[in-house]
């Protein structure tokens, strides 16, 4: 007898990823005007993305943005929330993701003001979901 895998609770209805995906976007958008640093530069992709852009370091950017979205948004797919903050694959933020929760554990001088800068934007409370 053939044993068929349990539904996954964690498929969204077609309404809700689209509020969530407006929530990350204003997110993304209100946290790249709270450093100034424009949205369109976060989300180059390849060879030639940069890696400062006016004294901001975009990999931080980057990293924040993720470790962040990833904790919030759990049911979504990692591919997914990398390529909305320019990464090409989830294979960067694999192998960056420790490192990520050092910066954070250890509170490191270079990480830590965009992690705090973050970290306020989202405590606005048109970022909380159901």
């Amino acid at each position: 007898m053939r044993v068929r895998p349990p539904p996954s609770p964690l498929i969204l209805k077609p309404q809700k990823f689209m509020e969530m995906e407006k929530q990350i976007d204003s997110l993304i958008e209100d946290f790249c005007n709270e450093i100034e640093l424009p949205v369109e530069i976060l989300k180059i992709t390849g060879y030639h993305k940069p890696k400062i852009y006016k004294g901001i370091i975009v990999s931080q950017v980057r990293q924040s943005l993720c470790y962040h979205l990833v904790n919030k948004y759990p049911h979504l797919s990692l591919t997914y929330i990398c390529r909305k903050i320019g990464y090409k694959d989830h294979s960067t933020w694999v192998k960056q993701w420790k490192v990520v929760h050092n910066y954070i554990k250890t509170n490191d001088k270079v990480f830590s003001p965009y992690w705090t800068i973050l970290q306020r934007v989202a405590s606005n409370p048109k970022y909380s979901h159901k």
